[in-house]
């Protein structure tokens, strides 16, 4: 069990998926990595479907049939060779079936399907099949890359944008303040005073800061470099 526990609801760290990876490689459970981490198995499940990444294995001359129906299929000469050339060797045993076949249906191998759903732990080194695996450094990049996306533009859809510049726009044009359309039409406008600014300075709407008279009187804030310290770190 993990010496310090774990805060609710907060995000795995690069250190924890490297924790994931190395269970993965020593072929733990999710429990027993969970137990490890201080967070549910389910959590483990999740991170791993979500930031596995597919690992192509190029066709090579000893490739196996993969085919969905190769246990049972009884096709032969799908590879249509010349007359008086037929091939005798069932198209189940051919790696062309793959490739020539018009009833071949892929069939990945199973242990990406179910837990693990990675191919980290296995050891069959002999395996020829797309695969999956897992790299904490990739994880934690695609994770950074998707907090990023979160964060950008606005949290509201693009109908719900037009309603919002079709009612607030032609009232600053016609001169009144953003406090004042707020306490008149408050019901109507989803955001809240700060926001509405935000958005009219980004461009969102249709206006702009130099259609709101006191707006363009304000001097731009002046921001210290230095970073605020608080008296008790200061003690």
């Amino acid at each position: 069990m993990s010496d310090t526990k774990r805060k609710k609801c907060s995000h795995l760290t690069w250190e924890e998926r490297r924790m994931i990876q190395a269970g993965l490689r020593d072929r733990l459970t999710f429990s027993e990595m969970a137990m490890q981490i201080g967070c549910s198995p389910d959590t483990i499940s999740k991170e791993i479907r979500k930031h596995r990444y597919h690992k192509y294995s190029p066709p090579a001359p000893s490739r196996v049939n993969y085919c969905k129906f190769r246990d049972s299929c009884r096709r032969r000469d799908v590879c249509s060779k010349p007359k008086g050339h037929k091939c005798r060797i069932p198209c189940r045993k051919c790696i062309s079936c793959n490739r020539l076949c018009p009833y071949f249906v892929k069939y990945p191998c199973q242990k990406t399907m179910h837990a693990p759903y990675v191919c980290n732990g296995c050891r069959k080194s002999t395996c020829q099949f797309d695969k999956y695996v897992y790299s904490a450094d990739h994880a934690n990049r695609e994770y950074l890359e998707g907090l990023c996306r979160s964060r950008s533009g606005i949290d509201m859809t693009k109908e719900e944008l037009i309603e919002l510049d079709e009612l607030v726009t032609p009232l600053v044009r016609k001169g009144q303040p953003i406090a004042h359309i707020l306490a008149a039409h408050g019901d109507e406008i989803p955001v809240c005073k700060r926001t509405l600014y935000s958005y009219i300075s980004k461009g969102y709407l249709s206006i702009k800061n130099i259609d709101m008279r006191r707006t363009v009187r304000y001097r731009k804030r002046r921001h210290s470099g230095a970073p605020k310290v608080s008296p008790a770190k200061k003690a």
